[in-house]
């Protein structure tokens, strides 16, 4: 069998035939690899290119949601803004009768003796004086 195969191998023809049986086998082989490489590279792609997809739809989402958020803190703000000045007037109208209320001139009970109550002191001037007497007529006392 040795003898054989060494005749056979003095034959440049069959050398040739084997290392071109060898390349080819090689050459399928690596083939059959690269066609695997290759397989899993397209799943990696369809993956990423899922991964996109839904990355972009949730930007689209997230986008819509910030729109809208910002549309309500715009409505907030004018809203708070309308109650900011409400507030406003009705502070100044608050003052308005807190002072009405505490330049009121009454009459203390002892001695009814005209006083501010804000200030707790006798009014001295005549014109309130003038304001009591006046009072003290239309009710008749």
């Amino acid at each position: 069998m040795w003898t054989i195969a060494l005749t056979l191998l003095k034959k440049p023809t069959v050398i040739a035939i084997v290392l071109l049986t060898i390349a080819c086998g090689g050459l399928y082989i690596n083939n059959t690899i690269q066609d695997g490489k290759i397989a899993k590279l397209e799943a990696n792609v369809i993956k990423i290119e899922t991964n996109f997809n839904t990355c972009k739809s949730n930007e689209q989402d997230l986008l819509t949601a910030i729109t809208e958020c910002n549309g309500a803190a715009d409505s907030w703000i004018t809203s708070n803004e309308a109650i900011r000045v409400q507030l406003k007037e009705s502070q100044a109208q608050v003052k308005y009768w807190q002072d009405l209320y505490d330049n009121k001139i009454c009459f203390n009970n002892e001695d009814e003796t005209p006083v501010v109550p804000s200030q707790g002191k006798v009014v001295k001037d005549e014109k309130s004086a003038d304001a009591v007497n006046r009072l003290n007529d239309i009710f008749g006392n």
